[in-house]
């Protein structure tokens, strides 16, 4: 079962002064809930089943001005937008179709699920991308998709990759 729990600025910082509104798809809204009810919620849900998405607000007004993402793999339309851009494998010296939309820098080295660290690849190169040695950093301006792509081999050369118009 998915349940929201949307948290205001006091209850996600755990001063015990907020209070969070719980809904669930198809039933609407439960109402306000106390800040210490919206933390043993979280804690008690399992890890494995467990999305955070944390939505930051104006404090002022409450209006949405971001969200962040905590998924792996990239929304559709910016997978067909990484394609789009650069139909061909970022990999400098391959030309073959994209096959599959991956991270520039690996989350697990702290890059970001974005557009801006977002790479279209053939699956032997996205393969290699992950062995021991090989490094790539994205380049560019903005949220937009990298406007090249610098790759440095195991062996220490490096070769960039650049976004057509």
């Amino acid at each position: 079962m998915c349940v929201n729990l949307v948290l205001d600025a006091d209850a996600l910082l755990g001063s015990g002064e907020g209070v969070a509104e719980l809904s669930a798809p198809g039933a609407g809204s439960v109402g306000p809930i106390p800040a210490a009810v919206a933390s043993r919620i979280l804690q008690a849900a399992p890890e494995q089943g467990r999305w955070v998405r944390r939505l930051f607000t104006r404090p002022t007004t409450e209006h949405l001005v971001a969200a962040e993402s905590r998924q792996r793999r990239f929304p559709a339309g910016v997978a067909q937008l990484v394609a789009l851009v650069h139909p061909t494998c970022r990999t400098p010296w391959c030309d073959a179709p994209v096959a599959q939309i991956d991270h520039v820098r690996d989350r697990s080295k702290g890059g970001r699920t974005a557009l801006a660290n977002a790479q279209g690849l053939c699956q032997a190169c996205n393969l290699a991308k992950s062995l021991p040695g090989w490094r790539a950093s994205p380049i560019g301006e903005g949220n937009g998709p990298p406007v090249a792509i610098v790759t440095t081999t195991p062996t220490g050369r490096v070769y960039s990759s650049e976004s057509g118009p």
